[in-house]
């Protein structure tokens, strides 16, 4: 048996505005997902996560090697499932960008 642990995680909130996180939606993303080659997995969020963040419906965790690849799937997810404008995609890319040129 190949056990693989993530050490990485995020949270997904429902946003006023954008559709909800269903079933649908969850299927689309772990589809996303799965073409890109992120190794991941989905769970409730942890009770903690619930008391600081009310919104939270979803944690998916991943490898931290495959950080890059998961922010720009999901970037494309939010722009095609979501309906997030052009702008906050962008600033969604900024923030990526900024992250790896400090890390060098």
């Amino acid at each position: 048996m190949k056990v693989h642990v993530f050490d990485t995680y995020v949270t997904i909130k429902d946003r006023e505005g954008h559709p909800d996180m269903d079933d649908t939606l969850l299927e689309k993303l772990d589809e996303m997902l799965t073409t890109y080659g992120v190794p991941h997995a989905f769970s409730l969020p942890h009770e903690k996560t619930m008391e600081d963040c009310p919104e939270t419906v979803l944690e998916v965790a991943y490898d931290s090697s495959d950080d890059i690849t998961f922010s720009l799937v999901y970037i494309l997810f939010n722009k095609t499932y979501r309906g997030v404008t052009d702008k906050a995609v962008a600033k969604s890319m900024i923030k990526v960008s900024a992250k790896y040129m400090d890390a060098e």
